[in-house]
């Protein structure tokens, strides 16, 4: 395996966001023998960087589903943003089904809630319930803005997450976004509907990489946890590996599963499958 492609939350990080010391140790050994790591994740590359930087570890990233990819020394390589038209028609849906919104742009997120709505959000647990956070250092990770301000700025959005408690809410509004076309949707919660341009997605993102690299697909291998990691679970690559804890659409797109998040999973499917193979 030449390629390492990992996500963060659920599969490379521990539940308070740091990467234990055993899947840091085989990431290197990875490294040392001439594999090369690119993370992809739903966060925005401020967000992803931090954690790896704080494990001494160096690797390229895929962020925010797809939407933005970047070397290792933070330098952006390719965007893909959502239409403006398509933005405001998410906000609008959001408006009348109740829904709350994280709208990512390249180095912060927007919300269009209140404080008193995000607050409200955080109690009913559907704002980042895998980042183990208190509401107020979460609220300052987000900047409030109206949705008439966003659209007159032309802020670039490239992934916009809608939450709600109730499934079956997001999953009517799913419907609506899937009839109209154009645009990508994943889940990495029950509570949220993860939504970027039909061309960011993690499996579409990692194919360009590995061409540009000069990798073929059968040297790639791939590790995630939820609905935005079927896109590249489900690619013919050398191996695909869900997590212990993983989401059953994950599982079931995978070729194997390894143990969870919380027993270093990534270390395990490495050593098992790719170093000592």
């Amino acid at each position: 395996m030449k390629v390492l492609a990992v996500d963060m939350d659920g599969t490379l990080l521990l539940p308070e966001g740091r990467v234990s010391k055993e899947n840091s140790r085989a990431i290197r050994k990875f490294q040392e023998r001439g594999g090369q790591v690119v993370v992809c994740t739903g966060r925005s590359f401020p967000d992803a960087a931090l954690p790896l930087r704080e494990a001494g570890l160096n690797c390229d990233f895929i962020c925010m589903n797809g939407a933005a990819c970047y070397q290792s020394d933070g330098r952006l390589t390719s965007k893909k943003t959502l239409p403006f038209g398509r933005i405001q028609r998410i906000l609008e849906l959001a408006e009348q089904y109740g829904l709350a919104t994280d709208l990512m742009g390249e180095d912060r997120s927007y919300t269009t809630m209140k404080k008193e709505e995000f607050y409200r959000g955080f109690e009913d647990k559907i704002l980042l319930p895998m980042v183990n956070l208190d509401v107020e250092s979460m609220w300052r990770r987000f900047q409030y803005i109206d949705s008439r301000e966003l659209l007159e700025k032309k802020v670039d959005i490239f992934k916009i997450s809608i939450l709600h408690k109730n499934r079956m809410v997001l999953e009517r509004v799913e419907k609506i976004l899937e009839e109209e076309g154009g645009l990508a949707l994943a889940s990495s919660d029950v509570t949220n509907i993860e939504i970027t341009s039909s061309q960011a997605q993690k499996g579409k993102a990692l194919m360009e990489y590995a061409q540009k690299k000069g990798v073929a697909q059968k040297d790639i291998i791939a590790i995630g946890d939820s609905g935005n990691d079927v896109s590249m679970l489900s690619l013919p690559l050398g191996l695909s590996v869900a997590m212990g804890n993983a989401m059953p659409q994950a599982v079931q797109a995978a070729m194997r599963q390894t143990k969870s998040n919380l027993e270093d999973g990534v270390a395990y499917a490495l050593y098992h499958w790719v170093l000592n193979a």
